[in-house]
């Protein structure tokens, strides 16, 4: 079963509801997880008393319509009422009834475990959401509410997740946040670590998150400058993570915040006339991601992107280089075409395959997503084409397959051996394109479905459509998660150097499909 024989439900909707408490099945796994390290159960008590009164306000805000909601409402325009109308008497089209955040959503990511929702914003916040359980029926979704919420004073660059995190366990639930000009912090996504009460906090509004676990620190030796990582992402064992920068991926031990353990230089010497003598390359390190474990490299591959449009692939083991290669430079066999010329504008996101041998590439100001196997890398096996993304905004994409999948892992395998699965891509347009196994093809691909996941918002004289800047599909493909962000006046769209703009825009809203058997 794949999620392209799944048939796009209702939207289940924007501002999250917090996740349901445990069932007795996850309940007595987590009693059995906690025999030899005991929790502090007076805390999970008290976390899971929050959860269930959330729960509750959830399930009361989806039976009974609020003033507030019917206000916003009628707010929208006679367009996407009609849009929304029609979309409920055919299952195919999701529904467009959810609500409009108040700011640019920048990038989301899922929880290891699939249970939470982690986004950043441009009003410089870190929420934390709750993946539905269930899927909302009739007319009006439930309102998803961030759990909790990190409010930072600078803009977030970058964060990541424990790879072992675990909603019912408080001492993995933590994630890595790098905010310009500050130190690497690590916080816990669902406690507020300041709250020493022995009764529940109120659940009116979200957890504060902002109380800091521990930093580490990241300077310049020569100025003692703040080194803000543009990416971030953890080992598999949990124990150490990366921050990549300029020419550098720092290497950090969990337990030792005074400075990173080791450095892996992008490039040999900063002074060499030719790129370190012709070997590894510069720029800013802009995407890591670690593929992974597997027989040629137990503790997977470390994948580096950078502004510059080169890629650098290296042992985790050992922090030795493997290769280092530059993306095509807009070749037309390659379709690689941008507003450029030809050329993406750096590379924003990297992902490898659940199995480790290929691996995703993303870039700014391109329509084409870059597929590289990871026996060969000498040029792109294919390539998923007309994706909608010239923008220098980030817009992500995800990858779905049945191994990555435990409810049909046995049937990992399609016909004749090769590996089944998608991808799916956001667009400015509003939409999410999908491209069925694009690793088992050669050459360009184009979408083999289009999903309008937006609508149209604002009155009948200003409508805006919002890109889609995230795409993740949660475990065994049966929601997807939207992120929607568009912000005009300041940077993207319209002319960022005007002061005497007509219209300032900044908004953002987050969506969870549900993908129901057809």
């Amino acid at each position: 079963m794949s999620v392209s024989s799944l048939r796009v439900g209702r939207l289940a909707s924007t501002t999250a509801a917090p996740p349901d408490t445990p069932t007795q099945q996850e309940q007595n796994m987590y009693d059995g997880n906690n025999e030899d390290e005991p929790m502090n159960r007076q805390e999970e008590s008290v976390r899971q008393s929050a959860y269930s009164a959330n729960c509750e306000d959830a399930e009361e805000s989806s039976n009974n319509t609020s003033d507030d909601d019917e206000e916003e409402s009628e707010t929208m325009s006679s367009s996407s009422s009609s849009s929304s109308s029609s979309s409920e008497e055919d299952d195919e089209i999701p529904t467009n009834l959810s609500t409009i955040n108040t700011s640019c959503i920048e990038e989301a990511q899922l929880s290891p475990d699939g249970t939470c929702i982690f986004t950043t914003d441009h009003a410089r916040r870190f929420s934390v959401y709750a993946m539905p359980t269930t899927t909302t029926t009739g007319s009006n979704p439930a309102n998803l509410k961030p759990y909790a919420q990190l409010q930072a004073t600078d803009p977030i660059w970058a964060f990541a997740s424990n790879p072992y995190f675990d909603l019912y366990d408080s001492s993995t639930t933590t994630v890595l946040l790098s905010q310009r000009d500050h130190y690497i912090t690590l916080h816990n996504a669902l406690w507020d670590i300041s709250n020493t009460s022995p009764t529940p906090p109120p659940h009116g509004g979200p957890i504060n998150i902002s109380p800091i676990l521990t930093s580490y620190k990241l300077i310049n030796s020569l100025t003692e400058a703040y080194i803000t990582p543009l990416s971030l992402t953890y080992t598999h064992s949990g124990t150490h993570f990366y921050a990549g920068h300029q020419n550098t991926i720092s290497i950090f031990d969990v337990g030792e915040s005074s400075a990173p353990i080791s450095n892996i230089p992008t490039i040999p010497s900063k002074r060499s006339i030719l790129k370190g003598g012709g070997v590894g390359f510069k720029g800013h390190i802009t995407s890591l991601s670690l593929s992974p474990s597997s027989l040629y490299a137990r503790d997977g591959i470390l994948a580096a992107g950078s502004r510059t449009r080169w890629i650098g692939l290296y042992d985790s083991r050992t922090s030795e280089a493997v290769t280092s290669f530059s993306l095509p430079g807009g070749s037309r066999s390659q379709e690689t075409t941008s507003e450029a010329g030809g050329a993406g504008g750096g590379v924003t996101q990297l992902k490898w395959m659940p199995d480790g041998n290929y691996l995703c590439i993303a870039e700014r100001r391109s329509d084409t997503l870059l597929f590289y196997d990871a026996r060969n890398y000498k040029i792109a096996v294919s390539w998923c084409t007309d994706r909608n993304a010239l923008t220098n905004q980030k817009v992500g994409f995800d990858i779905w397959s049945p191994e990555d999948s435990s409810i049909v892992a046995n049937n990992a395998l399609g016909a004749g051996g090769r590996r089944s699965g998608e991808v799916w891509g956001g667009g400015t347009d509003g939409s999410v394109r999908v491209w069925t196994e694009p690793w088992n093809k050669d050459g360009a691909m184009q979408p083999d479905r289009v999903i309008d996941v937006d609508g149209v918002f604002g009155d009948d004289v200003q409508k805006e459509r919002l890109p889609v800047v995230s795409c993740l599909l949660g475990r065994g493909g049966g929601m997807a998660v939207v992120a929607r962000g568009r912000r005009e006046g300041s940077k993207w769209g319209g002319n960022s150097r005007s002061t005497t703009t007509s219209r300032s825009l900044d908004l953002g809203r987050l969506d969870v499909l549900s993908l129901g058997g057809g």
